[in-house]
């Protein structure tokens, strides 16, 4: 990552993006299975999906400039 960061392929930016989405999906995990209102859960599990794909989007990027 390092070698690919100094040639500016990949961004303190884009790390930074990876990072805040890896960690608000696994916050959304857990505040899922907390939740009791089934319109809630349904809601919570929109938006995991959402930042899921996005998350995929990154890792495709991230893995295709690794490889």
């Amino acid at each position: 990552m390092d070698l690919l960061r100094s040639e500016g392929i990949w961004s303190d930016k884009d790390e930074s993006e990876y990072s805040t989405t890896t960690l608000f999906l696994e916050n959304l995990k857990k505040t899922r299975e907390n939740l009791i209102i089934p319109s809630q859960i349904d809601e919570a599990s929109k938006e995991i999906t959402e930042a899921q794909v996005k998350l995929d989007a990154i890792l495709v990027k991230r893995k295709s400039l690794l490889t």
